[in-house]
Order: C-alpha cells, then sequence, then structure tokens
C-alpha cells in the first residue's frame, strides 16, 4: 500500500525493498516526499475488523498467519520483520504503532495507515453498529443469528460475532453464530456471550466444493440450530 501510493522504503544500503512482508526485516529508511499529493489534507478513518495489535502473541503474525498457511518459523520471521518497521516508523516518522488496538488489521496494514498517513483507527464493527442502529435492533430481539467464514480465537478479537455477542448479552438475548468452519479457540466465544456455535461444514470437503455448496449448507446449519432453539423452549415449558 505504501510504495503504490509513492513512500519508499530503503534498507540499508540505500536499495527499494521489494514486496513481502519478510522484506521489511531489511527496512531502514522510510521517505515521504513521493507521496500522493492528493493525500495532503486528507482525514483518513480506518475501519478495523479486529482490536490485535501489531505485533506479540495477540499480533498480526501469531494470530492470522497460519490462517493463510505460515508455518511456527514464517511466523517468527514476520513478527520480527513487523517489529522492525515499527521501529523505523518510530525512528523517522515518530509515530508509536506497535501497541494500538487495529494495528495488526489486515496483516499490520492499520500500523502502516496509522504511521505512513496518519490514519485513525476505529472499529470496524462500531462503525457500521452505529450507521445500522444495530443495538436498539439487538436490544428488541428475541433471538440473534450471526456468522462468520471461520470461527476461531481470533474471532475473539472485535470481529463481527464478538461485537454483536457483547451487545446482546447485555440485554439477555441469545446469539447463535453459524460458521464456514470452526477452528482452534472457537469455544472461547461462549464467554462473550454466545449461546451456540454451528459449523455449516457437515463432512470433510475442499474448499472450492464448501463455497459452491455454501447456500444449501449454511441452510441446513442454521436449520439444525434453530430445531435445537424448539427443543430448548419446549424443555423450558
Amino acid at each position: 500500500m505504501a510504495q503504490a501510493l509513492g513512500i519508499k522504503l530503503f534498507d540499508q544500503t540505500g536499495n527499494s525493498l521489494p514486496l513481502g512482508g519478510s522484506a521489511l526485516a531489511q527496512l531502514h529508511h522510510i521517505d515521504l516526499s513521493g507521496l500522493l499529493p492528493e493525500l495532503a489534507d486528507v482525514k483518513i478513518i480506518a475501519a478495523c475488523d479486529v482490536e490485535n495489535p501489531l505485533t506479540g502473541p495477540t499480533g498480526a503474525a501469531a494470530i492470522f498467519a497460519p490462517q493463510k498457511g505460515a508455518t511456527p518459523e514464517m511466523v517468527t520471521e514476520l513478527d520480527a520483520a513487523l517489529d522492525n518497521l515499527a521501529r523505523v516508523i518510530r525512528l523517522d516518522l515518530g509515530r508509536d504503532v506497535v501497541n494500538i488496538p487495529g494495528a495488526g488489521a489486515a496483516g499490520g496494514l492499520g500500523a502502516g495507515l496509522l504511521g505512513f498517513l496518519g490514519a485513525e483507527l476505529q472499529s470496524g464493527f462500531t462503525i457500521l453498529a452505529d450507521i445500522l442502529q444495530l443495538e436498539p435492533r439487538i436490544a428488541a430481539s428475541t433471538l440473534v443469528v450471526t456468522g462468520e467464514g471461520n470461527i476461531d480465537k481470533s474471532t475473539v478479537f472485535g470481529k463481527v460475532p464478538t461485537g454483536i455477542a457483547r451487545i446482546a448479552k447485555g440485554y439477555g438475548v441469545p446469539v447463535i453464530a453459524i460458521g464456514g468452519g470452526l477452528g482452534v479457540g472457537a469455544e472461547e466465544l461462549y464467554a462473550h456471550g454466545l449461546s451456540g456455535i454451528y459449523p455449516s461444514t457437515c463432512r470433510p470437503m475442499s474448499l472450492d466444493e464448501a463455497m459452491h455448496e455454501s447456500a444449501r449448507l449454511v441452510t441446513a446449519a442454521a436449520r439444525n440450530a434453530l430445531e435445537l432453539v424448539k427443543a430448548g423452549a419446549a424443555l423450558g415449558k
């Protein structure tokens, strides 16, 4: 993003960095002189879908890189590269981007927007919830059904199902989440207000098959979840 907007990233020998997260380990200097002039007087508000910081055990590399296939060794390498990015941003641009909530969103793009462009990071869920007047709608509901492509421990960090569940919990409204898949740590969402978590995939299948059959699979998962809601209501009579 930075390079596309005209920002130059140099290594210690003055060469431009190649693309890729690991290349940031060699970052030595940031030059903003070529930044797109149209951005000079623009205020940027970044809607972040997660609250993760840039680095560390809950940072961009540790939480999200494994979802994309990164090995533990790759995670360590990427985290160190992002740490170096934050160091150079602090030295050259005078902005601390490490522990800001949302800095780790989109693989560290939150930190880039903050550090390079002086953006303000806000919760994307909060922005949309305000626009949609979500809280009064949830408060007036008997049951809320939400969902996500894959529900795992990363969902806890401010993603839509968690945001909805936290609001609903305050009004005693149960929330069911349907996910394309359930990953490690999905059960942590029960502590944040979810009443039930259901995968839409009912047997081993490829991602392509799951996406092609998504309408049927999500419909079936929703029906199964609501049949259990009916059973629970019958037990409560």
